[in-house]
């Protein structure tokens, strides 16, 4: 009979792992025990929306959360104040819980841990943007409604003001309230490895967005330019409000109700006090095809509440510049002011009550009906919507 004689280290280590794999414990990755949180936004568009990987340069740095173990079986409730049942209790895990946003985390304290109610035989997770003192989640039968506050511009009652006209709406898309697509609901943590121990969010835009812009008509171009002023909006326009939705349960899932507005309030801007929308930089901007033949921004896009009776009308002011021979520039009009009304008859895709959309307010200006002939203009013009 031959005899091995020389069995490789590497071959005894091997086959000592292979004989003892049963007995060695499980290393989970650091984490693993704890209340974990992931995001995703959706973006706003023109058109279809899609979500997108949290991002803390565009998105809220805070995130309210609301938790809880063996929901469907909880009491009517107001809060998340959650009553519990003696035979099968329902527990708070997060009641509004502020979740920040840093070092590429999401953070808490005090820690939360998934052992603490491995006796639960389910949990639901409803979370928004930013996180606010005001915000609730109020239990109905089967359905669940968060509601969040929403009023940048501090205003008290309808017609009030703000101190500052810009904040009537917002420019940073961090101060916009987003809702949870879907509350994240998981079953018993004794599930084992199909648990999963990450809550994982998708997020709504509750919001709708305005970009004006410009174009200078070719014909037009060939005979006057437009140095635009400022852009005014003059009207109805609405300020503060609640966003709320509804999550009802059924058939072993959640599904989401409309992002929904309620208690609006109200300020009207009148021609004497308009509504300004700032240019950025805070500078007039010079509509001729020598600069651009596409359409130019005035300011940066703009972020309100979405209302179909929001119908405002859009006044320009601008002056009237011819450039002789010698390349000079020569005023021929100043301080002109023209204006058109926001409404579908204008602008045939204007989505002003939808949430998540962006419209982009593209104003062509052509040589019919735009402003009053004065002696040293050969043609008249007008504002052309798409």
């Amino acid at each position: 009979m031959k005899t091995i004689s020389n069995i490789s280290p590497l071959f005894l280590v091997l086959a000592l792992l292979s004989c003892q794999s049963d007995e060695l414990p499980v290393q989970h990755p650091d984490g693993y025990d704890l209340i974990t949180f992931s995001v995703e936004a959706e973006q706003p568009k023109t058109r279809a929306n899609d979500y997108i990987s949290y991002d803390s340069s565009i998105h809220p740095i805070s995130m309210g959360v609301f938790g809880y173990t063996n929901l469907q079986s909880a009491t009517t409730t107001e809060t998340g104040a959650i009553s519990p049942e003696e035979s099968n209790p329902s527990r708070t895990i997060f009641n509004n819980k502020e979740i920040t946003y840093s070092a590429s985390q999401w953070n808490y304290e005090p820690k939360v841990q998934w052992k603490t109610y491995e006796s639960a035989t389910s949990f639901d997770f409803f979370g928004y943007m930013p996180q606010s003192a005001n915000a609730t989640l109020t239990k109905s039968e089967s359905s669940v409604t968060l509601a969040l506050p929403f009023n940048p511009s501090n205003v008290t009652a309808e017609g009030t003001t703000p101190s500052s006209a810009k904040d009537a709406f917002i420019t940073d898309t961090k101060k916009a309230p987003i809702l949870c697509a879907l509350p994240d609901h998981k079953g018993s943590t004794t599930s084992g490895a199909s648990f999963e121990r990450v809550v994982s969010f998708k997020f709504d835009q509750t919001l709708t967005g305005y970009e004006f812009l410009f174009q200078l008509d070719g014909n037009m171009n060939k005979i006057r330019h437009f140095k635009i002023k400022s852009v005014s909006l003059i009207g109805k326009i609405p300020l503060a409000g609640t966003v709320t939705r509804t999550y009802t349960w059924g058939s072993s899932l959640w599904t989401a109700g409309a992002v929904t507005w309620k208690d609006i309030v109200y300020a009207d801007y009148t021609s004497s006090a308009p509504l300004k929308i700032t240019n950025t930089p805070d500078t007039p901007i010079t509509l001729n095809t020598l600069n651009s033949t596409d359409y130019q921004q005035w300011g940066n896009t703009i972020y309100m509440i979405p209302d179909v009776s929001f119908t405002p009308e859009i006044s320009v002011t601008y002056d009237v510049i011819f450039t002789d021979e010698s390349g000079t520039e020569i005023i021929t009009r100043a301080n002109i002011t023209s204006s058109v009304l926001l409404n579908k008859d204008n602008f045939n895709n204007l989505a002003n009550g939808k949430p998540g959309m962006i419209n982009p307010i593209r104003i062509l200006i052509q040589p019919k009906y735009l402003y009053v002939l004065a002696d040293e203009d050969a043609y008249t013009g007008r504002l052309l919507i798409e």
